[in-house]
């Protein structure tokens, strides 16, 4: 079965296909309105077109980004994104197309996104529309994977992101080599600019950048181009085009899309009997994991992990145990790890930390360690549950009585997809289950399953087993090295 996860196209397709870029149609110079583009002499005096920007060089990428920052705050806006690789003979590999508009406060927002070469999720299936809107309290997202349309609901405005497109517009200003400005008349009552430059980086050393941008510092558009090798076989050349477009700022409406009716009736029919988790099966592992996070806000806690690596004969071959203690602030804990080997401790790593100073001590092959360090250091009790579990396998819930619930998830269809294996690894037997209470909190979490590395490799078997248990009663105990670790450090 396959179950929707939360943010897929901005966390899989939008951040990862574009590698955390905001995309958008760029335009030639052809584009603007109507008026004559004339080269700009460069002004070897620096003379200033846009704050920290001249006709010669970036002076200041954060002030340009600081302008584009306050034109564009509390009014609403419409970004239109693109993302293209294609072949030298303009084959298209994959990409998309996407336009989100975003209300002034940006918690209400409308994303529409047509993909092309996309795989949902590392299947065989093709996710060729994506679609999100939220109302600020809501959030609703459709996918149509192989013609078919799947829902998704998350609270709050989760996926009104816009800084990470400032992010990569940043890194563009820090790494461009202006080569040419050119004027390109009066938009909207400011002068208006085309700067093109260079973009030298390990990975795309013939970068090309093109940017307009007018004199108050809005940056109406960002365009890159770049050739590498494709990532999927490392050998087909591409060209990387990647843009993005601020447009309809102050006039932009966000409206509910019709599909929205569509995705409100099929929630109303989930009975859940915690978020994420309905009376059939885990429906959102993201919403899971982040119920788990909020259950534990403000509360201490002690977190268990045990792994375990055994032959099919049941011989041992790899074990370890961990244990967190950590105080509500997440800044005072106790951390403590062993690593087995043969039946035998081989590696201790210990921490210890009350928010202002911590120590950590290791302990190797018979040596110990200690080192100190200063500041905060933050430990959360995660929960690492796989978003695959949602569509792949069989699942049977089970109520205990007592406000907590028992997910089983097996036989599932690709379990090296699950657990985000590659081919060299094949797996079988995958078994998940966890002991969830109605608050979302995960009580227990275990995850089991059979591996093969090559015909000639031995089968193991693979245990893990993590619990969360005295929750609000945890209490971070100092460690009876401690006293050695500052001695240790104190020279």
């Amino acid at each position: 079965m396959r179950g929707p996860s939360p943010l897929a196209l901005l966390v899989v397709c939008l951040v990862v296909l574009a590698g955390c870029n905001g995309l958008a149609a760029g335009g030639d110079d052809t584009e603007m309105p109507d008026v004559t583009p004339a080269d700009v002499p460069r002004d070897l005096h620096g003379g200033s077109i846009a704050p920290g920007l001249t006709r010669q060089q970036v002076v200041n990428a954060s002030a340009l980004i600081a302008s584009h920052r306050e034109v564009t705050a509390n009014r609403s806006m419409t970004v239109v994104e693109r993302n293209r690789q294609e072949t030298a003979n303009g084959t298209v590999l994959q990409g998309y197309e996407a336009a989100t508009r975003y209300a002034e406060n940006r918690s209400r927002f409308a994303t529409s996104a047509d993909l092309f070469g996309v795989r949902y999720a590392g299947s065989e299936e093709s996710m060729d529309r994506y679609d999100a809107w939220s109302n600020g309290t809501t959030t609703y997202l459709r996918r149509v994977v192989d013609g078919s349309p799947e829902y998704d609901r998350a609270p709050g405005s989760r996926g009104a992101v816009t800084d990470y497109r400032l992010h990569q517009l940043e890194q563009i200003l820090l790494n461009l080599d202006v080569t040419t400005v050119r004027e390109l008349g009066e938009r909207g009552g400011y002068d208006t600019y085309s700067v093109r430059g260079t973009l030298e980086s390990e990975d795309r050393p013939d970068g090309q950048a093109r940017l307009v941008v007018d004199e108050r510092g809005l940056v109406r558009e960002f365009r890159t181009t770049a050739h590498r090798s494709d990532y999927r076989d490392g050998e087909t050349n591409v060209t990387d085009t990647r843009s993005t477009r601020f447009e309809a700022i102050g006039n932009t409406t966000v409206s509910r899309p019709d599909w929205v009716a569509g995705a409100i009736e099929e929630f109303a029919s989930r009975e859940y009997v915690a978020p994420g988790v309905t009376t059939e099966r885990v429906v959102d592992a993201y919403e899971l994991r982040s119920a788990h996070e909020e259950a534990l806000r403000g509360q201490s806690v002690t977190r268990r992990q045990a792994n375990r690596r055994v032959t099919v004969n049941g011989e041992v071959a790899e074990r370890s145990n961990q244990t967190l203690w950590v105080a509500a602030d997440r800044t005072d804990y106790r951390y403590h790890r062993v690593q087995y080997e043969a039946g035998a401790p081989t590696w201790r790593s210990e921490e210890w930390s009350n928010g202002t100073v911590g120590y950590e001590r290791s302990i190797h092959d018979n040596e110990t360690e200690f080192h100190r360090y200063h500041g905060e250091r933050e430990r959360r009790a995660y929960l690492d549950v796989p978003s695959g579990i949602e569509r792949d396998g069989e699942t049977t819930v089970t109520d205990l009585g007592d406000g907590r619930y028992r997910v089983v998830v097996t036989d599932f269809e690709n379990p090296n997809r699950v657990l985000h294996y590659g081919g060299e690894r094949s797996v079988i037997d995958l078994h998940v289950e966890l002991v969830v209470r109605e608050s979302g909190l995960v009580e227990r979490y275990e995850q089991s399953y059979s591996y093969t590395e090559g015909a000639e490799n031995p089968t193991y078997r693979v245990r893990r087993v993590t619990t969360f248990t005295d929750v609000g009663s945890t209490r971070v105990e100092r460690p009876d090295w401690f006293a050695a670790a500052v001695n240790a450090t104190s020279r």
